[in-house]
């Protein structure tokens, strides 16, 4: 979704919200604005046998809308990480 650098969108605590099996959460703020968001950031290594399904499922999710479901606003991806920016 963006190929920029998350930093320059978001300012993260310093603390993890949480840590599993395949990334961890810390709350961020998107810079310019009140929005505050949970990121979970995804090694890449953890997904490489899967990576195309992994997106396809990432992409199925961006598009539902449901108060059941997290939100996932945007993704981002780096050399090393992907980025998913949820509610």
């Amino acid at each position: 979704d963006n190929s920029g650098n998350i930093h320059e969108f978001y300012d993260f605590d310093k603390k993890f919200l949480d840590v599993g099996s395949y990334g961890n959460v810390c709350k961020a703020k998107k810079k310019g604005t009140s929005d505050v968001r949970a990121v979970k950031n995804i090694s890449k290594r953890q997904i490489m046998k899967n990576a195309e399904k992994f997106k396809l499922e990432i992409a199925r999710m961006k598009r539902m809308d449901h108060p059941n479901i997290i939100k996932i606003f945007e993704t981002f991806e780096d050399a090393r990480n992907i980025y998913l920016v949820m509610e």
